[in-house]
C-alpha cells in the first residue's frame, strides 16, 4: 500500500546567507493562506567544531519548539479553543519579536537590537520545550530567569555560544531589556502589571559601578599617530573623542547639522537615545578630523560608516597595533571625551550638559574612575619642599 504523504501546515525552512550561515523561517499554509515568520534571532552556523554542532543541534530544538507552538495555535483556533481576548493569550516569544520590531521602528542603535536578540536567545534556552504564554509570566519564573542568566554562557557577534559565563554587566543589561519588555506589555495592555516590581533591588543583577574603559590622552596622541585600516573609522572614532557623541550619532551626523556661529562652528545632534537635541561647540581638534564635504549636499552623512559591529572589529585591530591593552568600542570615546574633560577640571554639570545626559549620576560615574588620573597629579608635589 502507497504510503500517504501528509502535508505539515507549518514547515521549518532555510535560507544560506552570504557569510556561510543559515538563517531560520517558518512557513505556514492553512486554508489556502500563506504566512512566513522569520526567527531572525536565530541562526545555524557552519560546523567546523564540536561545539558548532552543539549550537546548531540547540538552534534547532529552538526553532522546533516555535513550529510546534505555532502548530497548537493553528489547532486551538481550527476547533474554537482559542480565547475570545487574543492579547491575553499571546505567546513570550510573539511579543518579544514584537517588542524587538517596537524598538527597531524608534531608531534603536545596532548594537541594541543585537543585545535584544541575545536576550531572547537566552530566553529560549531558559525556556526549553516549555511553552510559556504572556499571562504565564509571574514573579516565579522572572526569578528563575535571573538564576539562569546568573550562570548563563555568552554568544559571541556571530551568535555561537561560548563556553565562558556572561560578564555580570552584560547579564544585568539582558535582564534590564526583559525588564523593559515586560514594561511595553503593560503599556500595550497584554499583562496588567510587571511582575518585577514585586521583587526587591537586591535580588535582582546589578551593573557594577566604575567599569566604563577610556582613554588616556597620551594614548589617544598614539591613535591619532598611527594609521587605521580605514580612516573613516579612525576620523569618526577621533572626532567622537572630541565631541562625545555615540556611534549612531557619528554614523547619523549631515553636513547640515554643522552650524557656523558668530563664536565658531557647533554641531546639532538629536540624539538616538535621548531623542531631545543637543547643540555642541566644536573644538579646532575635532574639526580636523571631519572629512572633506567636496560636493556633498547638506542633507548627506559626514561619515560614510560601516556597520557597528565591524566598525569595533576595525578598532580593535588599530589599537592592538598601537600597543594598547584595552578593550576599546567606539563607545569608549564617548568615556574618553568625559574623563579628559573632568581631568583638566571641566565642571561635573557642564560634562553632564555636553555628553546629553538629564541624569547627574550617569555623569557622576566617570568622577569616580578620574580620581586615580587625580591622585597621581596631586602626588607629584611630593618632596617639592625638601
Amino acid at each position: 500500500m502507497k504510503k500517504v504523504k501528509v502535508k505539515e501546515p507549518v514547515r521549518l525552512r532555510f535560507r544560506k546567507l552570504a557569510n556561510g550561515n543559515q538563517s531560520l523561517y517558518l512557513d505556514t499554509y492553512f486554508h489556502g493562506k500563506r504566512k512566513t515568520e522569520t526567527l531572525s534571532y536565530l541562526y545555524l552556523i557552519p560546523e567546523i567544531t564540536e561545539e558548532d554542532r552543539k549550537h546548531n543541534h540547540e538552534v534547532l530544538r529552538m526553532a522546533k519548539a516555535i513550529q510546534s507552538q505555532r502548530l497548537l495555535e493553528l489547532i486551538n483556533d481550527e476547533h474554537g479553543f482559542a480565547q475570545s481576548d487574543k492579547r491575553s493569550k499571546m505567546l513570550l516569544f510573539d511579543w518579544m519579536q514584537e517588542y524587538r520590531d517596537i524598538k527597531a521602528q524608534t531608531g534603536q542603535s545596532e548594537n541594541f537590537a543585537l543585545n535584544i536578540d541575545k536576550m531572547i536567545k537566552h530566553l529560549h534556552i531558559f525556556c526549553g520545550a516549555r511553552v510559556f504564554s504572556m499571562k504565564d509570566i509571574n514573579k516565579q519564573f522572572c526569578l528563575d530567569f535571573i538564576q539562569y542568566l546568573r550562570t548563563a554562557k555568552c554568544f559571541n557577534c556571530k551568535g555561537k555560544m561560548l563556553n565562558k559565563p556572561l560578564k555580570q554587566i552584560t547579564a544585568a543589561t539582558y535582564l534590564r531589556n526583559f525588564i523593559a519588555a515586560l514594561n511595553k506589555a503593560v503599556e500595550r495592555e497584554i499583562i496588567p502589571r510587571n511582575p518585577f516590581d514585586n521583587i526587591a533591588s537586591e535580588d535582582k543583577i546589578k551593573r557594577t559601578a566604575g567599569t566604563r574603559e577610556y582613554l588616556t590622552e597620551e594614548e589617544v596622541k598614539l591613535l591619532i599617530q598611527t594609521p587605521c585600516y580605514n580612516d573613516i573609522v579612525k576620523n569618526a572614532f577621533l572626532f567622537a573623542c572630541f565631541t562625545g557623541l555615540r556611534h549612531s550619532d557619528v554614523e547619523n551626523l549631515k553636513w547640515e547639522d554643522i552650524i557656523k556661529t558668530d563664536n565658531g562652528w557647533q554641531i546639532r545632534i538629536i540624539q538616538t537615545k535621548t531623542k531631545e537635541p543637543n547643540y555642541i561647540d566644536l573644538l579646532e581638534e575635532a574639526f580636523h578630523f571631519l572629512p572633506s564635504k567636496g560636493e556633498a549636499t547638506d542633507n548627506e552623512k559626514v561619515f560614510d560608516m560601516p556597520s557597528h559591529q565591524h566598525t569595533n572589529l576595525l578598532l580593535k585591530t588599530w589599537v592592538k597595533v598601537c600597543g594598547i591593552k584595552k578593550v576599546v568600542t567606539f563607545h569608549v570615546a564617548r568615556h574618553t571625551f568625559a574623563t579628559m574633560l573632568l581631568n583638566r577640571g571641566v565642571d561635573i554639570n557642564v560634562v553632564r550638559e555636553l555628553l546629553g545626559q538629564k541624569d547627574i549620576s550617569s555623569t557622576l560615574i566617570y568622577a569616580k574612575i578620574t580620581r586615580p588620573t587625580k591622585l597621581n597629579a596631586i602626588n607629584t608635589l611630593k618632596g617639592v619642599f625638601n
